[in-house]
């Protein structure tokens, strides 16, 4: 990995960033605590929230271009390193997505599996690799919180025979 580099925040000099996402306060002389309800890390500068991403990204690579986001070319928004992340398309971003297994629609019946293995006991992240998910989909999951139309056994029709 590349050495640690700080820089002030462009527009709040109070405060430091450096190219791992931290961010410092001059005046209290500590590191400020991410807040990460969002999904995305955040810091309060001056009262105002700001992602840490966008702070590293246009403190170190330089002002987003119009119609651009700041993208993880790994998908985790916990991973703010200057290295990992870069200006893309929200093409480019949901393409990073689908390479990066997030983002993966499943079929049915794979969430039938993955319901079936849920209440055989199996851990989610064990599960998840063999759907090429993450474990918070496969947690997901098994609160309901997605795919709950699906029940765990296919609906199955009966015919007259």
């Amino acid at each position: 990995m590349s050495k640690e580099k700080w820089v002030e925040i462009e527009g709040h000099p109070k405060y430091l960033i450096n190219n791992y996402g931290e961010v410092f306060s001059v005046k209290t002389q500590k590191a400020l605590k991410w807040n990460t309800a969002t999904g995305y890390p955040r810091v309060n500068l001056d009262g105002k929230y700001y992602t840490v991403h966008q702070l590293v990204a246009f403190n170190f690579i330089g002002p987003r271009p119009d119609g651009m986001l700041v993208c993880h070319k790994d998908d985790n928004t916990m991973n703010n390193y200057v290295g990992n992340l870069y200006y893309g398309t929200p093409k480019d971003n949901t393409h990073d997505k689908l390479v990066n297994g997030k983002g993966r629609k499943l079929t049915d019946d794979e969430v039938r599996e993955i319901k079936r293995r849920l209440r055989n006991g199996e851990q989610g992240k064990k599960i998840a690799p063999d759907f090429g998910v993450t474990d918070k989909t496969i947690s997901k999951i098994n609160r309901g919180e997605r795919y709950s139309w699906i029940p765990i056994e296919a609906r199955r029709v009966s015919g007259n025979g």
